[in-house]
C-alpha cells in the first residue's frame, strides 16, 4: 500500500489542508516541535480514513474528536494504490449526526463508486490491506511516546516493545505449537491405523476384483436402464411443455374472460342506470300524452265556443220563437261545464310549474357539481403530471449521485428504490382517482342532460297556460 495524497478540512489543528506526497520523493522527513500537528497529519488522518478512527484509541467515538473547535463537522481524504489501482476514501464525521464514508476506485482515469457506508469500506480495507485498526497501529505506525521509549530500553525491554507494538505472544504461539504436535501424533496413529487396513484390502484384491467385474456388469444394466430414464424423462418434458403452453393459453384466456367480467359489470350498472332514466322518462312521457289528450279536447271545445255566438243568435230566434229556447240554455251550460274542465287544467299547470322550479334548482346544483369535479380532475391530473416528472427525473437519474429530485439531497441506494416505487404506486392511485372522477363526470352530464329535456317538456306543456286561460275568461262572456 502506498499513501498518494491526504487532504483534511476542520480536522483538528488543521483549518484547511493538502498534502501531495508524490511530489516529496520516497523517504520523507517531517519536523516540528510537539503539538504542532505532524501526528494529526500523517498517523490520525490516515486512521481516521481508514477505520474511522483516532489517537490511537479504539472506541468509534474518537472520531468525533477530530473535529476542529468550533466547527460542525470534519472532513479528511486520502488517496492510496495497491499493486496497479488506485482508491481514494473520503470520510466526513458530525457532532451532532451520524459519519458518512465513501470509497472510490479509479478505473480509466474517472473515480467510480466502489463501496459506501461505514460497514462496506471497513470490510474492504481489512480484506485488501489484511490488517484491522490494532494490527495497523502496532505494525504500521508508532506513536511518538513509543519512539522515545524504543530508543532508551535496554535489548529485553526493547524487544517486549516489539512483541507489544506487533501483538505478538510466544508463550501462546508455544502453547498452539504444543497442541499443534499431539493433533500431528494422533494423525500419525491414524494414518498406521490406515495402512494396516490398506494392507488387508490388499490381500482381498482377488475378491474385490471379482466384484468390480460383477459391478461393471451391473453398471452396464444401469447406463441401458439410464437411458431408457432419460428417454422417458425427454417424453415427460416434452409432455410438460404440452401442459404449459395449455395452462398459459387457459391463464391468458382467463385474464381475458376476468377483463371482459370487469367490463361487463360496469356496463350493466350503467344499464341499470339508463333503466331507471328510462322509466323516468317513460314517465314524463305518459303525463305529457295524458296532457296533450287533454289539450286536444280543450282545443275541441274552443273550436265549439266560437260557435257559441252563432248559436247565441240563434238563441235569440229561438227564444223568440218559444219552444227552442230550453233546449239552448241547457247547451250552454253544457258549454259552461267545459270551460270548468279548462280550469281544472289550469291548476294542473301550477302543479308543473312547482315541478319546474324543483328541476331548476336540481339542474344548478348538477352543474356546481360538474364545475367542481372539473377542478379535481384538473388538480388530479396536474398531481400526475407533478409524479411523473419526479419518477422520469429518478429514473434518469444518475446512478453516481442519486440525488432527490424534491430536495437534492444524496440518497442512498435503499431510500431511492423505496421513493421511486412510492412514486409509482402514488401513480397508479392518481390514475385510479382520474378514471373515477372522469366516469363521475360523464354521469352528471348525462343526468344533466335528461334533466334539461324534462325542463323543455314543461316548460312546453306551462306555454299553453295564456291559451287556457283565454278560454275560461270566456266564462262571463257565457
Amino acid at each position: 500500500m502506498r499513501i498518494h495524497k491526504i487532504s483534511l478540512e476542520n480536522f483538528a489543528s488543521y483549518n484547511k489542508e493538502s498534502l501531495n506526497i508524490d511530489e516529496l520523493g520516497n523517504m520523507i522527513n517531517v519536523f516540528g516541535s510537539t503539538g504542532a500537528g505532524k501526528t494529526t497529519l500523517l498517523v490520525d488522518s490516515i486512521s481516521f480514513c481508514l477505520f474511522g478512527k483516532a489517537y490511537g484509541e479504539d472506541e468509534i467515538s474518537s472520531g468525533k474528536r477530530v473535529i476542529r473547535p468550533n466547527q460542525g463537522k470534519a472532513k479528511a481524504e486520502i488517496e492510496f494504490g495497491i499493486d496497479d489501482k488506485r482508491y481514494k476514501i473520503i470520510r466526513e464525521v458530525y457532532k451532532d449526526a451520524t459519519s458518512k464514508v465513501l470509497l472510490l476506485e479509479r478505473i480509466e482515469n474517472e473515480w467510480r463508486n466502489k463501496a459506501i457506508g461505514t460497514k462496506e469500506v471497513q470490510n474492504f480495507v481489512e480484506n485488501v490491506l489484511n490488517m484491522d485498526y490494532d494490527i495497523f497501529l502496532n505494525s504500521i505506525t508508532i506513536r511518538q511516546g513509543d519512539v522515545v521509549s524504543l530508543l532508551e530500553a535496554s535489548p529485553s525491554e526493547r524487544r517486549e516493545i516489539f512483541l507489544k507494538l506487533l501483538n505478538l505472544d510466544f508463550k501462546k504461539e508455544k502453547e498452539k505449537a504444543g497442541e499443534l504436535r499431539e493433533k500431528i501424533k494422533e494423525e500419525i496413529q491414524n494414518i498406521k491405523g490406515r495402512l494396516e487396513q490398506m494392507n488387508i484390502e490388499i490381500e482381498k484384491e482377488e475378491a474385490i476384483k471379482k466384484e468390480i467385474k460383477e459391478l461393471e456388469k451391473q453398471l452396464k444394466i444401469l447406463d441401458e436402464n439410464k437411458i431408457k430414464i432419460e428417454n422417458e424423462k425427454n417424453e415427460l418434458e416434452k409432455q410438460f411443455q404440452e401442459i404449459q403452453s395449455k395452462y398459459n393459453d387457459l391463464k391468458t384466456k382467463l385474464d381475458k374472460y376476468n377483463e371482459n367480467k370487469n367490463k361487463y359489470d360496469e356496463i350493466k350498472k350503467k344499464e341499470q342506470k339508463y333503466l331507471k332514466d328510462l322509466e323516468n322518462l317513460e314517465s314524463i312521457l305518459k303525463e305529457e300524452n295524458k296532457l296533450q289528450i287533454k289539450l286536444n279536447e280543450l282545443l275541441d271545445k274552443i273550436s265549439k265556443l266560437h260557435k257559441f255566438k252563432e248559436i247565441y243568435v240563434n238563441l235569440e230566434i229561438a227564444i223568440q220563437k218559444g219552444d227552442t229556447f230550453k233546449k239552448e240554455i241547457d247547451r250552454l251550460k253544457k258549454e259552461l261545464k267545459d270551460i270548468e274542465d279548462a280550469e281544472e287544467e289550469l291548476k294542473n299547470i301550477d302543479e308543473k310549474k312547482s315541478k319546474l322550479d324543483e328541476l331548476i334548482k336540481e339542474i344548478k346544483e348538477i352543474k356546481s357539481n360538474i364545475e367542481n369535479c372539473e377542478y379535481e380532475i384538473s388538480k388530479i391530473k396536474a398531481e400526475l403530471e407533478q409524479v411523473k416528472r419526479l419518477k422520469d427525473a429518478l429514473e434518469n437519474a444518475n446512478v453516481k449521485e442519486r440525488r432527490c429530485p424534491l430536495c437534492g439531497s444524496t440518497l442512498s441506494e435503499e431510500t431511492f428504490d423505496d421513493l421511486f416505487h412510492h412514486f409509482i404506486e402514488e401513480e397508479s392511485k392518481l390514475k385510479e382517482e382520474l378514471e373515477k372522477k372522469m366516469t363521475h363526470k360523464e354521469e352528471l352530464n348525462e343526468r344533466l342532460k335528461n334533466l334539461e329535456n324534462e325542463k323543455d317538456n314543461l316548460n312546453k306543456f306551462i306555454s299553453k297556460e295564456d291559451y287556457l286561460r283565454k278560454i275560461v275568461n270566456k266564462k262571463n262572456d257565457i
